[in-house]
């Protein structure tokens, strides 16, 4: 049977919401469970120090891997939710004394801008990504000395397109608001083409910290993201976390790759 074990922090909700009832479609062959979720669902992240200075899995992931091996002949997958939801919430919002823009360049040496104020090239926001990512790289490889069959990182969700429907579903949750110390509308979101950059930019660096940790890398594939990349509010239950609609496309999507994967 192949045992596949879940885990991260608050984006790993919506699978856990939606496991009841992929739970009925998914078949006897396949088994999924979240371990961990929420923000403080896995303390230390994918791996700790422990008393002789050694990293060493998170206890909690090692010990439900023990729990899955002991029956002989399960195949063990660990999927990782964690560290790929920054640009989601750093880059959602305009701050109006300090605003920013993204400069790219393209192979002929053309400079494309998106947004305004002071400009920032895209690789100092791709380095960014890549030195706040470094310790998740080496969670990740710590997970293979559990020997499981494989580790799975999912990719960034991508981001909400349009920014009145992340207005719409900021005001359902005043005390957010509150807490940010501004109305509904005072709320004022950066447009969509920067957002979407500051999320290629986190994108980018999340498959190279899988590639360089040698483990897979899922990219959300869906009939909830439109041709251009972006999601709606049809998948959105706040506008950095996912419904149990859009867990459930994405349990599917794993279960498709994890059979792929395992021939």
């Amino acid at each position: 049977m192949d045992k596949v074990l879940i885990f991260g922090t608050s984006h790993t909700n919506c699978l856990a919401r939606a496991l009841p009832d992929f739970k009925k479609e998914a078949g006897d062959d396949i088994s999924f469970e979240v371990v961990a979720r929420g923000p403080m669902g896995l303390p230390g992240g994918l791996c700790v120090t422990n008393h002789a200075g050694e990293k060493i899995p998170n206890p909690l992931i090692d010990y439900a891997t023990q729990a899955a091996n002991m029956r002989r002949g399960n195949r063990i997958w660990l999927i990782s939710v964690l560290a790929m939801n920054n640009a989601n919430t750093t880059g959602m919002f305009r701050d109006s004394a300090a605003p920013f823009a993204v400069a790219s360049r393209a192979e002929d040496g053309t400079e494309t801008v998106v947004g305004s104020g002071r400009v920032i090239d895209e690789d100092l926001i791709k380095r960014g990504h890549l030195a706040r990512l470094e310790s998740h790289k080496e969670g990740l490889k710590t997970l293979k000395s559990l020997k499981p069959h494989r580790v799975v990182q999912l990719a960034p969700y991508p981001i909400m397109r349009d920014p009145d429907e992340i207005v719409e579903l900021l005001s359902q949750f005043p005390e957010r608001l509150a807490a940010r110390g501004v109305t509904a509308d005072e709320i004022q979101v950066n447009p969509v083409e920067l957002r979407k950059k500051i999320w290629d930019m986190e994108f980018e660096a999340c498959k190279i910290v899988a590639e360089e940790a040698e483990v897979d890398f899922l990219v959300s594939d869906n009939h909830m993201i439109g041709e251009d990349g972006m999601r709606g509010i049809d998948s959105s239950l706040d506008p950095a976390h996912c419904t149990p609609e859009w867990g459930l496309e994405i349990l599917r999507q794993l279960k498709g790759h994890i059979e792929q994967a395992a021939g």
